[in-house]
């Protein structure tokens, strides 16, 4: 990274920090250099932590962060995709389980993965909506632009809209480009599609799968009678180029499951031959 880059941002979240600014940076200095730290006072213990260890708990009960700048800052340092590239922004919602801590306010059931299956897989905790600059190149390092809790009145879908109409006409993207948003199943829901539908980006969002998509209802006849409400669901079938090639012998194989020890996704086709009378083999034909 550029030195200027890094010292114009420090600069900048210097000043998104409204009170007690230098406790807060030291902090935050803190942790970047301190990761095995298992407590605040180990923490304090940090050489980037140039101020006393009272000064660690008087940031983190007193300190205030201006999260519109904070948020403006991230965007404004968001790296730009390259000649013929879209921005790709990733939109998820994860939760931090808060079961021994009755005092946190708002607190709700979040659920919790890899329980048994006799165990109710919810605790009390919190949810965040989380906005990030996917890389063009897959990894696991992502750009932080968003991060906010979802209270307990709102839905992750609510929250993510809202993040998304304020960050990305900050992206500044020139001309026509449009950054394309990926979500998951969740937020393949009308209340989320109808909040964001004004944000200048394309959604790519995967379906449930027991979705159901129609046709628009066609134009009424002027005879009598019911109209009718919807023309068939629309058919969410591969496309024809992408099933595997016929022999032209015989019916085409069914598909098998996979055996164990064989990768995922990996193909489960081997030779069948399927003879006549005369067990000529030329009969054979590949089964998927």
């Amino acid at each position: 990274m550029n030195l200027n880059t890094l010292q114009a941002f420090r600069h900048g979240l210097y000043e998104c920090l409204e009170r007690a600014a230098d406790g807060l940076f030291n902090t935050a200095d803190a942790l970047l250099s301190q990761p095995q730290a298992q407590s605040l006072a180990q923490l304090s213990l940090s050489p980037f932590f140039q101020r006393g260890w009272p000064s660690l708990y008087q940031a983190l009960q007193d300190g205030r962060i201006a999260t519109d700048k904070l948020e403006e800052l991230f965007a404004t340092f968001a790296p730009t995709p390259t000649a013929g590239e879209s921005m790709l922004l990733g939109l998820d919602s994860s939760s931090i389980a808060r079961p021994l801590s009755p005092t946190a306010a708002d607190r709700t059931l979040v659920y919790v993965p890899n329980l048994p299956k006799d165990s109710t897989p919810v605790t009390p905790g919190w949810q965040f909506s989380a906005v990030v600059v996917l890389p063009q190149v897959p990894s696991s390092w992502t750009v932080l632009l968003s991060h906010r809790r979802i209270a307990s009145t709102q839905t992750a879908g609510q929250v993510g809209a809202e993040q998304l109409r304020e960050l990305v006409p900050r992206l500044g993207l020139s001309g026509g480009e449009r950054a394309i948003v990926v979500a998951d199943r969740s937020y393949s829901n009308a209340p989320f599609l109808r909040a964001s539908w004004e944000v200048a980006c394309d959604k790519l969002i995967r379906l449930a799968k027991n979705r159901v998509l129609y046709r628009p209802a066609p134009a009424r006849t002027g005879k009598r009678g019911a109209p009718r409400p919807r023309w068939p669901a629309l058919q969410m079938r591969c496309a024809p180029d992408a099933r595997p090639p016929r022999s032209g012998m015989g019916r085409p194989g069914r598909e098998r499951a996979s055996r164990p020890g064989r990768g995922v996704g990996a193909l489960a086709s081997e030779a069948s031959p399927r003879h006549r009378g005369d067990g000529d083999p030329r009969d054979a034909f590949w089964g998927g």
